[in-house]
């Protein structure tokens, strides 16, 4: 679900009604949510380049601050698994 992308501030227009708490917690929602879809992109765009490099340098493992990332080729799909390493 892609919410609409924030708009640059705009000056306040003349007899332009201050949001009320309703307005400033949709706003804050929206806000928040925004968030959530620039991190899921990140997210997204980092598993694909991970998955890129693994199979260039033939990984399918590396342990990484104390978390074992595994790579796993499943009915036509690199699936990216994480887990906490074992010490």
């Amino acid at each position: 679900m892609a919410v609409a992308k924030k708009k640059e501030t705009q000056e306040t227009l003349p007899n332009m009604p201050t949001p009320d708490e309703v307005g400033k917690a949709a706003q804050k929602y929206i806000d928040a949510k925004n968030a959530v879809v620039e991190a899921k992109d990140e997210e997204d765009k980092a598993a694909a380049n991970l998955v890129t490099i693994m199979r260039k340098k033939k990984r399918q493992s590396i342990r990484v601050e104390g978390v074992m990332v595994m790579l796993r080729h499943r009915d036509a799909q690199d699936i990216i698994r994480v887990k906490k390493a074992d010490k």
